[in-house]
């Protein structure tokens, strides 16, 4: 895990001197155990005298590489970044964990591919590209953002990982391309100006994060999961898909139970044990809901040693939520598990709203940042670097009352037509509008025969949002709509899939969409925030496969989210830890809003409004007096954020 940076010219164009220097040492969060730089023709002087490797090579345009290193795997000088080849034709820049390096570097070795390090990952990726060529992605089982220099070709190729666990971003200015982990690190850069996309901004609104290839930064990109770009001959290509979630599903919803339960232990308990592969301490984060406790459960099965977990909880004065540390103890003691905890006051949680925003790069507005960073720091501060998660699960195996409720609706919708009317009719009844008010809106799109499924959070409607700026702003500044996002993938979903099964659908979208730009973006830049490496077993490439193979109807048999993980699980969990209602993380952050924090709420509001005068007076007046809480909340991050990026 670590940072990485990069200036390629695309015209001859000189990166102005020390600016690959600026850039990286901006993320020296990301990589605090070392740094080094590639400077191809260049000049070296244009990095100051640190004590760090700063390498040249011979090039027809300059090509400027930097890289903060997070030790991990092959602790060795040898295996730090920018790396080269034994021929000196292949460079790299590299961040993430090819978790099956062992295995490849084996089968390359029996090839007569020859190696210069014990055991690095990052000089794998070298060797494979050299023998398998773009293919060579194929093999790797990990998570990746890299930068590929090839030389000989005049190419250098940009990748992101399958489903996006590690970001890229990338702009282009003045002949010369430029790219990085965080944002904030192409803001080092002066010619990046920093102005506001709009599109961006109304995007952000609808999903709480930005899709890509926006950012809300005017003239910044970023890549989508499990896409590349080519530089050749300082030509710079669209992005290019390079992997299908489908393209390796050969049996279709056939499965019986026995069949899903098996299959899912045996590529779960794979998963857990490729995330082992470390030359320095692991552990894992443990709430004591469902995914948490099975990834613990497993790691102690395969390990046979108490592990290492990390558990975080807010101070329970207001008697406002209930606290999950009784259940994370509980899964705990029955592993014997070295135990760690740290409860969280109110003032821990606003002290760091402007820190997490700035090692955000964009509002992600998720509650669960704030204790997401106080649990890695604490892994951190008790020397475990690498920490085990639970992401992705409820994606893919459907942990989600709301999915369940909504395939039900559209069977319901499906099945008898003549109902429609009816239905919504009941969706429309006062006291079912107040307790569930996604039936309105769902029979609202039924009836403009649009999907209903929009992602796993929906914040403003396009409807809302048109209520929300002055009159005629969108339409001036040409802002589209959010459901042509949804409608992409809508069509990408039935060419890759050849289906139309709502459960896979929805699973689809929301790993394209909400899982790498807001629950991966969240546990990568809150876990690099406190320098440590978040690993995800829920989301490898070949589990997540196998999970569209499941039927629908197994996915939440007798009205049970994730009911193939539990039933699977039952033999390790006890039914208390299993069977009981998801939480999650338990904040009281709508309290504090109506509370506490109602003065700071209306001071961020003010200010972002004074900046941006597009916002009507009345959706002002809502957002201060907390109409929504939802809406306050992602919008006071949002002008967070603004606030701190738009005075550094």
């Amino acid at each position: 895990m670590c940072g990485i940076a990069g200036i390629i010219s695309l015209n001859g164009s000189e990166p102005k001197p020390g600016r690959i220097f600026s850039m990286t040492r901006a993320m020296s969060h990301r990589g605090p155990d070392g740094e080094g730089y590639l400077l191809a023709g260049g000049n070296k002087d244009a990095i100051p005298n640190e004590n760090c490797p700063v390498y040249s090579a011979p090039s027809t345009r300059p090509i400027h590489f930097g890289h903060r290193r997070l030790s991990i795997v092959d602790l060795s000088a040898e295996a730090s970044q920018p790396m080269t080849d034994i021929s000196g034709k292949y460079w790299i820049t590299f961040n993430g964990e090819i978790y099956n390096h062992r295995e490849i570097r084996a089968e390359l070795e029996r090839c007569g591919q020859k190696f210069k390090t014990d055991h690095s990952d990052t000089e794998v990726i070298l060797e494979a590209y050299k023998f398998w060529g773009y293919d060579c992605l194929q093999h790797f089982k990990g998570m990746f953002a890299f930068a590929l220099w090839d030389t000989e070709q005049d190419l250098v190729w940009l990748v992101r990982d399958r489903f996006g666990k590690k970001p890229f971003y990338f702009g282009i200015k003045e002949g010369l391309f430029y790219f990085a982990s965080e944002i904030k690190s192409i803001l080092k850069c002066d010619c990046f100006k920093r102005e506001m996309d709009l599109q961006a901004f109304s995007d952000y609104l609808s999903f709480t994060f930005v899709p890509p290839p926006l950012t809300l930064f005017k003239g910044i990109s970023k890549m989508a999961a499990g896409h590349y770009m080519i530089i050749k001959n300082g030509h710079v290509s669209e992005q290019k898909p390079y992997y299908d979630v489908f393209k390796n599903v050969r049996i279709k919803h056939q499965l019986k139970e026995e069949e899903a339960l098996e299959g899912f232990r045996t590529r779960f308990s794979k998963a857990i044990d490729l995330r082992r592969e470390s030359d320095v301490p692991y552990g894992a984060y443990l709430s004591g809901g469902v995914d948490s406790s099975s990834v613990v459960a497993e790691l102690t099965r395969l390990t046979g040693k108490s592990a290492y977990t990390f558990s975080v909880g807010f101070s329970n004065d207001t008697q406002r939520y209930k606290n999950e540390f009784e259940y994370a103890r509980k899964v705990a003691k029955l592993f014997n598990t070295t135990h760690f905890e740290i409860e969280l006051t109110e003032k821990d949680f606003t002290s760091v709203l402007s820190q997490l925003a700035y090692h955000q790069d964009e509002p992600l507005s998720d509650v669960a940042c704030v204790p997401l960073y106080y649990l890695s720091k604490l892994a951190r501060d008790n020397g475990i670097i690498v920490c085990l998660g639970g992401e992705g699960s409820d994606e893919t195996f459907i942990g989600y009352e709301y999915w369940r409720r909504l395939y039900e609706y559209q069977k319901l919708n499906d099945a008898l037509p003549i109902l429609k009317p009816a239905i919504r009719g009941f969706a429309n009844i006062p006291i079912i509008r107040k307790r569930r008010p996604y039936y309105a809106k769902w029979s609202e799109r039924v009836k403009k025969h649009e999907r209903i499924f929009r992602g796993g959070v929906e914040n403003f409607t396009d409807s809302e949002k048109s209520h929300f700026f002055k009159p005629g702003f969108q339409k001036s500044e040409g802002i589209q709509p959010v459901y042509r996002i949804i409608e992409h993938f809508n069509d990408r979903y039935e060419r890759e899939s050849g289906g139309d099964d709502l459960v896979n659908l929805m699973s689809f979208i929301d790993l394209n969409l909400r899982l790498p730009e807001l629950l991966l973006s969240r546990i990568d830049k809150m876990s690099m925030a406190a320098s440590v490496e978040a690993r995800a077993p829920f989301m490898d490439h070949e589990l997540i496969e196998f999970s569209m193979c499941i039927p629908s109807h197994l996915k939440f048999k007798n009205k049970t989210e994730k009911y193939i993980i539990k039933k699977a699980m039952e033999d390790s969990l006890p039914n208390d830890i299993l069977y009981r209602p998801k939480e999650g993380f338990q904040i009281p952050t709508f309290h504090f809003l109506h509370t506490s924090m109602k003065g700071y709420l209306k001071e961020k509001i003010d200010f972002f409004t004074k900046e941006f005068d597009f916002v009507n007076e009345q959706a002002r007046q809502d957002l201060i007096n907390v109409k929504d809480d939802r809406h306050s909340w992602y919008f006071m991050n949002l002008a967070i954020w603004w606030e701190r990026f738009s005075k550094e």
